[in-house]
């Protein structure tokens, strides 16, 4: 850290006035950078409560959301809306996150539910779904092979900054991304017809940032996220060509409304 004197002459109080300051900035950047760059693994599941097929991975879901080296999310698309019961939780961003990595990883536009992808790569294999989503994820587990830090700095109740450690590729995209911990649905109709299924992580809605000239801080303002009354967001940072992550970080809105 370094402080510029501008001019010949300088107060004492003043010097130690623009040291304290750039302090600050330090401190207020890595306050809650091990929130946010713990090697996280980020799990994201594309399921809907109309498909018969989906409650027992979102249970796993469930359990995998409580593990502080997981970033799980999900993601609640319509595709099985038409079989008599609209998802509740469904966003249009949802739909269009799961075509994209479709056609990124797949190369191929049909979707499916329940579907898992782990750190924005294919998803895991193996006989059972459920196993083999729990083997994936401790695998990658510290993991952190070209991964960029990520940290927060909360200037005022309404502003976050989000600092990369690195400038992003030119071939990346980054999205902020605004959920919920946990939504319980009395569902009326449909495949899971009379069942009530508790969800964790759910999507509420999603904004872009700038990744071009390798842009390192970005300042998001959480009015919105605010009015929404959403629990927490997260950032993710991908390579838009493969999808592979290449930074994920947390930040809980329940803490920074308080």
């Amino acid at each position: 850290m370094s402080v510029t004197v501008e001019g010949p002459y300088i107060s004492a109080m003043t010097y130690i006035t623009k040291i304290f300051a750039g302090l600050c900035t330090a401190l207020a950047f890595t306050a809650q950078a091990a929130n946010a760059a713990d090697d996280l693994v980020v799990v994201e599941l594309f399921t809907t409560q109309g498909c018969s097929s989906c409650p027992p991975l979102d249970a796993v879901m469930e359990d995998v959301a409580r593990r502080d080296y997981v970033l799980a999310l999900r993601w609640s698309v319509s595709i099985w809306d038409y079989l008599g019961w609209k998802d509740t939780l469904s966003i249009p961003q949802s739909n269009t996150r799961h075509r994209w990595y479709n056609q990124v990883i797949n190369g191929r536009n049909m979707v499916y539910t329940p579907q898992v992808f782990v750190d924005g790569e294919a998803p895991f294999r193996g006989n059972s779904r459920q196993q083999a989503l729990l083997e994936t994820i401790e695998k990658r587990r510290g993991d952190s092979s070209n991964m960029i830090d990520v940290a927060f700095s909360a200037q005022t109740p309404g502003q976050v900054d989000i600092k990369l450690s690195s400038p992003p590729p030119a071939s990346s995209r980054m999205q902020i991304v605004y959920y919920d911990y946990e939504k319980t649905v009395q569902i009326g109709a449909g495949e899971n017809r009379g069942r009530t299924i508790t969800y964790s992580n759910i999507v509420r809605g999603t904004r872009p940032l700038d990744t071009a000239n390798g842009k390192q801080i970005h300042m998001v303002d959480m009015t919105d996220a605010f009015a929404k009354n959403c629990d927490a967001f997260a950032i993710l940072l991908q390579d838009s060509v493969s999808g592979k992550m290449l930074a994920a970080a947390h930040y809980d809105l329940k803490t920074a409304r308080s």
